[in-house]
C-alpha cells in the first residue's frame, strides 16, 4: 500500500441534498486508513474513518460508521476480494445495498459505502456472497 500521506481515492458517490462522498485509503497491511469525506459542491462538510489491519483474523469484512452536525448517517466497510454485496440494515429495518469498489490492488481490498436515508441510523452490516450472508456487524 502506499504511505499514510499518500490517499488515494478507490470509491465515491451522491447522496440527497447536493452531497458528494468519497473514500481514500493510504497505509500498510497492518495500519491501513480508510477515510470517507462528504463535500458540498467543492467545499469540504466533514470526514472520518479508520485504521487498522486491513481485515481482523476470520472475519471478511472491518466497517466504519458516523454522523456529523446536520449530515446523514453514513456507513462503509473494506472486505475480503470474495464479497460481492455489502448490505446495511437501519435500525428502522430499511436495507441499503452499499455502492462497492472493484479489488484495489496493492490491498487485495473491495470497498463499499452509502449514505443512509434521512432520520435513519446504523442497525447492521451484512457481508454477502452469492447471496449467502457471511459475517455480519450489528449496531447498537
Amino acid at each position: 500500500m502506499t504511505e499514510p500521506g499518500e490517499p488515494v481515492e478507490v470509491l465515491s458517490g451522491t447522496a440527497d441534498g447536493g452531497l458528494r462522498w468519497v473514500v481514500v485509503t493510504s497505509g500498510t497491511d497492518q495500519d491501513l486508513y480508510t477515510m470517507l469525506n462528504v463535500y458540498r459542491d467543492d467545499q469540504l462538510l466533514g470526514g472520518s474513518g479508520f485504521a487498522g489491519p486491513k481485515l481482523y483474523p476470520g472475519s471478511v469484512m472491518n466497517e466504519w460508521r458516523g454522523q456529523k452536525d446536520d449530515l446523514p448517517w453514513f456507513v462503509m466497510a473494506r472486505t475480503d476480494p470474495t464479497v460481492d454485496r455489502v448490505v446495511a440494515a437501519t435500525a428502522r429495518g430499511t436495507e441499503i445495498v452499499l455502492a462497492m469498489s472493484a479489488v484495489v490492488e496493492p490491498s487485495g481490498l473491495r470497498f463499499a459505502a452509502a449514505a443512509l436515508p434521512a432520520g435513519e441510523w446504523p442497525g447492521q452490516l451484512r457481508a454477502e456472497r452469492d447471496g449467502t450472508v457471511i459475517e455480519t456487524w450489528s449496531h447498537s
